[in-house]
């Protein structure tokens, strides 16, 4: 019977078995330059915001999203702190800016005197977001 012990230097990808082989001259500046760039674009890309909560109202929030959140604010935690995390939020962005509607559109309620539509399209969203509504529906 064989033995399937290993000794540990002889283990697949061992360095001194000879399998892999460490990084040098090139190979070694290039894989620094990739671990930096990625730390650049990990710093500068709004991770560290979505880490935290944000803890104050944007000054500028309209009135009737203002009257929203106090009561999603108490009623629906989840949605509330999920709006909190978002660049709607850091943008002065209620929920009534998206979630308003006429009254003729075909998926318009009354909500708290309101008339919102629970799900947002991108019809919705092209009264601020132009450029990209159109190239979705392209």
């Amino acid at each position: 019977m064989k033995n399937l012990r290993m000794n540990i230097n002889e283990a697949p990808g061992n360095i001194a078995s000879g399998a892999k082989k460490p990084l040098h001259g090139k190979e070694e500046n290039c894989m620094h330059l990739f671990v930096i760039v990625i730390s650049l674009l990990l710093m500068f890309s709004n991770v560290g915001e979505c880490a935290q909560p944000t803890s104050s109202l944007p000054a500028t929030l309209t009135a009737q999203s203002s009257g929203c959140l106090d009561c999603h604010r108490e009623q629906t935690p989840g949605i509330y702190q999920e709006w909190g995390y978002s660049r709607h939020y850091r943008s002065n962005v209620g929920c009534f800016e998206c979630h308003g509607a006429g009254s003729k559109e075909p998926d318009a309620m009354e909500h708290n005197g309101y008339i919102i539509s629970v799900i947002v399209s991108p019809k919705d969203c092209s009264g601020c977001h132009e450029k990209e509504s159109g190239e979705f529906q392209s």
